[in-house]
């Protein structure tokens, strides 16, 4: 009985059963004339036991991250779009945990640059990937100012910032006490999510203002 169990989860999902992975011209089809691939992953991210696909094309003026998903007769659909600008410091990276959590990493700026990685997973009730964790790191790649990191988990609203001061030799820096707090969100679904650079400017914008206030 238990051989018999085992073969039939294997025949109904227990393991990846999917069509042939889809070709780069298959993607394309997706984007813009004249786009191109810059990176994909091929894994189970609607938990249905089919290996799905996520790429980041690059469209001439943006990156546009695309999921399609495979249905049980093979064919594949779109479930979630999104686009980030493009910041001049190279494509997105994308890679998926043995969980099926999509996660995608971009670096944007220049000498002042924002560190941004975006995590999403599967929301059966709403068809859709739920961002469900955002990381931020403000920073300068030639250690000339401070640095800021934010770390929001969007699924229990937790919120934890810290500030990364830069020592007096210039070549290094130096942890600050973390400021924990709660930021409530509704569903952020792929198509709506934050861009991780005007976060942590809308933070530091905040932060600005309540010292001010403070010295009044």
């Amino acid at each position: 009985m238990r051989t018999i169990a085992m073969f039939a989860s294997l025949l109904t999902g227990g393991a990846l059963a999917a069509p042939a992975v889809a070709e780069d011209g298959d993607l394309l089809a997706h984007l813009p004339p004249g786009s191109r691939i810059e990176a994909r992953v091929d894994a189970d991210l609607t938990a249905d036991g089919r290996a799905d696909t996520a790429f980041v094309g690059d469209t001439g003026s943006a990156y546009e991250l695309v999921v399609l998903a495979t249905r049980a007769d093979g064919s594949r659909g779109v479930v979630g779009r999104e686009t980030f600008e493009m910041g001049g410091l190279g494509p997105p990276a994308l890679r998926a945990t043995p969980k099926g959590v999509l996660i995608l990493e971009e670096l944007v700026g220049g000498t002042t640059a924002t560190q941004g990685t975006y995590r999403y997973r599967w929301d059966p009730a709403r068809g859709a990937l739920r961002l469900i964790g955002l990381d931020a790191t403000f920073y300068s790649r030639t250690n000339a100012h401070d640095a800021f990191e934010l770390s929001w988990n969007l699924l229990t609203g937790a919120l934890i910032a810290r500030r990364r001061a830069l020592d007096d030799a210039g070549g290094g820096y130096v942890d600050q006490p973390e400021d924990r707090s709660v930021r409530r969100s509704g569903p952020v679904l792929l198509g709506d999510t934050p861009d991780a650079a005007a976060l942590v400017e809308a933070e530091l914008a905040a932060r600005s203002a309540r010292a001010g206030g403070d010295r009044d």
